[in-house]
């Protein structure tokens, strides 16, 4: 299984964004243009349960199949997109900042110097910073005949709104 960013209620990564978008901007690691693939955590759920009970019948699945999955949003979603759906969810403007490699690679440094003292572990580091950063985070096409198997139910409109009322429900903003 190899999954596109994951999100959903109790997720605390989704949350900083979320509140960073509360606050009318969006971070775009890299460029505003860049694209990633998202998937609902409950939908991955069902979907690992559907697999670890499956009968081996469904058609070129087999031992060592590598599964790219995603919400069902063909090509993947830009920091435009993901700002458009926010906006909407959070019923105010928000707008996607590009935030430049070098940047964030400075922020990567400074989290894993504050990590070392700390003994935390480094949200950010260089290298996340860099994976960040990828233009490309767009899940490959599916496995022949995976479709009739499984097929995802919420795509990203629909889980912000989950999200959205779990947070609020839990008082997390």
């Amino acid at each position: 299984m190899r999954p596109p960013g994951i999100y959903g209620p109790g997720d605390q990564e989704i949350l900083k964004l979320i509140k960073a978008a509360k606050r009318g901007f969006l971070p775009a690691p890299g460029a505003v243009k860049n694209k990633v693939s998202l998937l609902f955590g409950p939908d991955l759920a069902t979907l690992l349960r559907d697999l670890a009970l499956m009968d081996g019948s469904v058609h070129g699945l087999c031992h060592g199949t590598v599964l790219e999955v995603d919400d069902g949003c063909r090509g993947g979603y830009s920091y435009l997109d993901l700002a458009r759906i926010l906006s909407r969810g959070l019923e105010r403007p928000v707008r996607p900042v590009p935030v430049p490699l070098p940047l964030l690679s400075a922020l990567g440094h400074m989290g894993a110097a504050v990590a070392k003292i700390t003994g935390r572990p480094a949200m950010l580091t260089a290298a996340k910073a860099r994976e960040l950063s990828h233009p490309d985070w767009v899940v490959g096409p599916s496995v022949d005949g995976f479709e009739a198997f499984w097929s995802p139910r919420t795509g990203f409109e629909k889980g912000l709104v989950e999200t959205l009322d779990w947070a609020e429900k839990t008082g997390q903003f």
